[in-house]
């Protein structure tokens, strides 16, 4: 069995180890210090493709481009729409997108043939990795994303492709209702955070880790391992957390944002995303400008129902205070304290609608109505599959949200949570400089169980 490995900053150490002896080990790498890494643990040069800020010089953009109108034919994408999804690339000019785009497609193909491979693992977040997940379904090759489960501790999906609504189906499975049992309480725990919540809500707090991490991105910048085609210039990355870190104090105070004791009206809530982030960008792409997605939804919602948008306690000092001056200017909408109770404000929604976030599986789970815009491997639990908030009418929502208060049962819900959880696997597939564990023995071991189970399921 020839795997590909898509190295990934941070998350892919503990991958590479669980894939060791599962299979000839190949490789795509971006980053110069994780390329250093698999060579030192013996991977051979040959089976590394190294994207590590290529040379584009001698490319000619007629070429690019008529390379790249054929494989958007071949593999039915458009590049800008994936450039789009892209936080760094898309900041770049057309000329540099294109010769880009051409070089990293045409590369992975060519290595993909060459090697023949059967089997790809990666996090598909940068360009390079999307295009190849498109690339990897016109060839009929398996592509898996190993993604945590937020709610649930240690346990992770199998997403195949780009998208989190499609995962791998373990055959043998038999912990759904313990899993969805645990899921259930965790959610009604009003003190029960998801896995890094601390480590998170802490990200734009003056704290003297923050100088490690600021540390670390100079370094990689002055030793020339960073890749300017997904870490922005040191100086740039420097500037934005220290304007966060000293805007949050500031915004908590003066941006408007209200207690939940304040709402008293109905209300529809819409927990925002932290941006950029893969959950909105690349799998929410089609809504990612986040006050447009809330004026659509003013736009249907009836008159007697206020608009409550609850800030992400992570994302505050992230975004200017023009963000927030442009929602609390629209009609009845009010913006919630990022450090109000998040399942306080669930609960006593009429309804919940967010992009892609678990905000709105945790509404279903509590009893409350809920949709995503995008649709999600737990659409089946929620009043639609998804929601145009363009095309689509908030009203409708509410109508039949009447229908799904009735139809409502736990055991109904625990039942397709068990038929969801029953699919994950043990095992902790995020960054190691998170949490260090990532990285034991044990976790290792578990990661290679869950990566046998779907390699061996291609054998045969």
């Amino acid at each position: 069995m020839n795997i590909l490995l898509f190295e990934s900053h941070y998350r892919s150490r503990s991958w590479f180890k669980a894939l060791d002896g599962l299979g000839d080990i190949f490789i795509v790498s971006v980053n110069k210090e994780e390329k250093e890494l698999f060579l030192l643990d013996g991977v051979k040069e040959e089976n590394i493709l190294d994207l590590h800020n290529p040379n584009l010089a001698d490319i000619s953009l007629s070429n690019a481009i008529d390379y790249l109108s054929k494989m958007e034919s071949s593999l039915d994408f458009c590049v800008n729409n994936i450039v789009m999804m892209d936080r760094t690339l898309r900041l770049t000019n057309h000329e540099y997108i294109a010769k880009y785009v051409y070089l990293v497609l045409d590369k992975i193909h060519e290595f993909i043939k060459s090697k023949d491979i059967n089997i790809v693992f990666m996090e598909p977040t940068w360009t390079h990795e999307i295009v190849s997940c498109l690339l990897c379904k016109h060839l009929n090759i398996p592509v898996f994303g190993p993604t945590k489960c937020k709610i649930l501790p240690n346990r992770f999906f199998l997403f195949t492709g780009y998208l989190n609504n499609e995962h791998f189906i373990r055959k043998n499975a038999t912990n759904g209702k313990e899993l969805a049992n645990s899921l259930v309480n965790t959610v009604l725990a009003y003190e029960q955070k998801p896995q890094y919540f601390d480590h998170f809500v802490n990200k734009n707090k003056f704290k003297l880790e923050k100088f490690k991490v600021l540390y670390n991105i100079i370094k990689l910048s002055i030793l020339g391992k960073s890749n300017v085609n997904i870490q922005p210039p040191w100086i740039k990355s420097v500037r934005k957390k220290l304007t966060a870190i000293l805007r949050s104090p500031y915004l908590l105070k003066f941006a408007g944002f209200v207690k939940q004791s304040d709402i008293s009206s109905p209300y529809i809530l819409i927990p925002l995303h932290v941006q950029p982030e893969a959950t909105i960008d690349v799998l929410g792409a089609k809504f990612t400008d986040q006050i447009d997605f809330v004026r659509q939804i003013v736009r249907s919602t009836p008159v007697d129902h206020l608009i409550v948008v609850k800030e992400h306690p992570h994302a505050i000092g992230d975004r200017d205070s023009n963000f927030y001056k442009q929602l609390t200017s629209m009609s009845r909408v009010l913006i919630l304290n990022p450090y109000e109770d998040s399942r306080m404000a669930i609960e006593r929604a009429s309804f919940v609608i967010s992009n892609t976030g678990t905000g709105s599986l945790e509404a279903a789970i509590i009893g409350i109505p809920s949709v995503t815009a995008t649709e999600m491997y737990f659409n089946e639990l929620l009043v639609s599959p998804s929601f145009n908030p363009v095309t689509d009418s908030v009203a409708d929502l509410l109508n039949k949200s009447e229908a799904w208060k009735k139809n409502f049962s736990k055991i109904n819900i625990k039942d397709q949570l068990s038929n969801i959880k029953k699919n994950t696997f043990e095992g902790n597939p995020g960054a190691f400089n998170l949490d260090p564990s990532v990285l034991s023995n044990s976790n290792i071991d578990n990661l290679k169980l869950a990566f046998s189970e779907v390699i061996n399921s291609y054998k045969y």
